[in-house]
């Protein structure tokens, strides 16, 4: 058996293509592996590699196989409104966004969300079918999921500014105008006495 380590815990290479089923999109091949022939599935699409391992239970399970360094991580696709998605540890944050942990199809995700009780979600992930890579918005109460579109947000930010803009604008004509009256009543107090 090849013996690997995943997050702690231990497993042992799947040798036997029967043992596996392949998710969609994906088609079976075999890589080397300590120079054996491995059963997995690879797509074309999003270009991962997949390898069955089982745990000390005999649970099989897929792995996203990494060959350049030889590296496993769990493949956990979540399928919502007809989109296979892989969801990736976001490691930014967007502004007015809060990192939480969703539990989505049995399976704790990473999200943004703008506080902890918003129905609404952001998630970085993988389409499986498409391989468009991005964050996407998740509602919790129909549980769809939707690439996450920043054009209204964009434009808002741009009308904010404007009309940030304009009020400066206007604070400022007014702050002049105020100097000049202020200058102009104590010229008028100074002619009123004079004259007295």
């Amino acid at each position: 058996p090849i013996n690997v380590t995943v997050d702690g815990a231990d497993y042992t290479i799947v040798k036997y293509a029967e043992y596996l089923t392949p998710p969609s999109n994906f088609t079976a091949t075999t890589i080397k592996i300590s120079d054996l022939d491995i059963p997995a599935f690879y797509s074309d699409t999003t270009k991962l590699t997949l390898v069955g391992l089982k745990d000390a239970d005999g649970n099989i399970a897929l792995f996203i196989y990494n060959a350049d360094d030889g590296s496993y991580k769990k493949f956990s696709p979540i399928t919502l409104s007809s989109i296979s998605f892989m969801p990736i540890d976001i490691d930014m944050i967007i502004k007015g966004y809060t990192k939480y942990t969703e539990n989505i199809n049995d399976l704790n995700v990473n999200v943004l969300k703008y506080n902890e009780s918003s129905r609404y979600s952001l998630i970085y992930g993988e389409n499986l079918e498409s391989g468009e890579k991005g964050f996407y918005m998740y509602d919790k109460e129909n549980k769809s999921l939707i690439l996450y579109n920043t054009e209204y947000i964009d434009y808002l930010t741009k009308q904010n500014k404007m009309f940030t803009y304009i009020i400066i604008g206007f604070a400022f004509i007014l702050l002049v105008l105020f100097f000049i009256i202020i200058k102009l009543n104590k010229k008028h107090h100074k002619k009123k006495k004079v004259v007295d």
